[in-house]
């Protein structure tokens, strides 16, 4: 498949000449670009051609992300739900999920040209509160006080699992696993695998520990009456409600995947290697 109108999204500050760089190789290569209106007013960018996000369904066949992995944590949700494959540039720090480097012009154009690589990631959809919300690395329900610990029961399929008090409960996509769930001594999870890992907190029992579950269930999470704390529900780092005792959760793998389109010589494995500082080779073994 190839693509031929883009629109570029960003949250990064610093993104402007990137983005510019970007325009002149579109442009170049007669491939039509819109830079989403946020983008464009963040970085007085509106003397290009402007997209309002309810405008999506105009012929926007990829979405390019300049910036680091919280752009592409905010560009997936909105884009992937119209089921429109991104492209992450490089801009940020750890890059994790945006792979490409901006000086790799012909990297950029092959993928236009049909040459990638593509990962279809995994969604979380995350129901608290009668509000629907969306989440591409994990979802948390913590508490907001030191010094107290949240009270939760564990259900899947409506079949009760476990109880836990902990500083917090963790579920994680398989991309998530190499965010918070692995500062939280979770396993890396290949970030195509159809599994969702379910990871308390600091938990007060030595005996609780991370879960990996197939992806077709639904969980739920019950705020135990006992609380003396009111938790908090956050979707990729955003805070997105405050929860009360009896308060329910409900957290299933959306129907819309992420796909993440990589240049033909994108490796994940030395992807991590490079992130995490992995050890090289033994010169001889």
């Amino acid at each position: 498949m190839t693509f031929k109108n883009a629109i570029i999204y960003s949250l990064h500050t610093e993104a402007k000449d990137t983005i510019t760089q970007i325009i002149t190789i579109l442009e170049a290569n007669q491939i039509q670009y819109h830079i989403e209106s946020k983008t464009a007013a963040r970085l007085a960018m509106n003397d290009h051609p402007i997209m309002n996000m309810s405008q999506l369904d105009s012929g926007i066949d990829i979405a390019v992300v300049v910036g680091g992995d919280g752009s592409m944590l905010s560009a997936a949700t909105m884009f992937s739900i119209k089921d429109i494959p991104l492209i992450g540039i490089n801009r940020g720090r750890l890059g994790f999920l945006v792979t490409l480097d901006p000086s790799k012009e012909k990297e950029l154009m092959d993928i236009f040209k049909g040459e990638y690589i593509k990962e279809s990631r995994m969604l979380l959809e995350v129901t608290a509160k009668d509000q629907t919300h969306f989440a591409f690395n994990d979802c948390i329900v913590t508490r907001r006080e030191t010094g107290r610990l949240v009270e939760i029961e564990l259900y899947l399929d409506k079949k009760y699992m476990c109880s836990y008090r902990a500083d917090g409960f963790l579920i994680s996509t398989p991309t998530g696993s190499t965010a918070h769930a692995m500062s939280a001594g979770g396993p890396i999870i290949y970030p195509t695998m159809d599994a969702i890992l379910l990871l308390p907190i600091c938990p007060h029992k030595l005996s609780s520990r991370p879960i990996i579950i197939p992806q077709n269930g639904m969980l739920s999470i019950k705020v135990c009456d006992s609380n003396r704390v009111l938790p908090i529900i956050g979707c990729d780092g955003q805070d997105k409600d405050v929860l009360s005792p009896g308060d329910m959760v409900h957290i299933k793998a959306s129907t819309h995947k992420v796909h993440l389109m990589h240049g033909k010589t994108y490796d994940y494995y030395q992807n991590l290697r490079n992130k995490l500082s992995w050890e090289e080779p033994f010169y001889q073994c």
